[in-house]
């Protein structure tokens, strides 16, 4: 049998996944000093990104919902889109200029 190199792809996605993994847990360690609703809509957020996908645009595009998320935890006010709740079908890519404020 012939150990076969990892496809260029594969390191890509489990790239984007280890970052989605170490950004979930900051943002489990970060959003208890928010009032019961405001936890319920960031759990239901958690739920919403944890999907799980093989399309690495997706995961992209989950780490940068992940990030911004972090973010308007570490400030502490949820900022949109995280002022409601997910959507119930698929994330919309993010808007030009929230992405540039990352």
């Amino acid at each position: 049998m012939h150990n076969l190199p990892p496809r260029q792809g594969s390191n890509q996605l489990s790239r984007l996944d280890e970052e989605f993994v170490a950004l979930m847990t900051d943002i489990e360690k970060g959003y208890s000093g928010f009032n019961k609703h405001e936890r319920i809509r960031i759990e239901q957020w958690c739920k919403k990104l944890c999907q799980v996908s093989v399309n690495d645009i997706w995961k992209q595009n989950r780490n940068l919902y992940a990030l911004l998320l972090l973010g308007s935890i570490t400030e502490g006010v949820l900022q949109e889109p995280f002022n409601k709740m997910p959507p119930e079908d698929y994330l919309p890519s993010l808007n030009k200029q929230i992405v540039v404020r990352l």
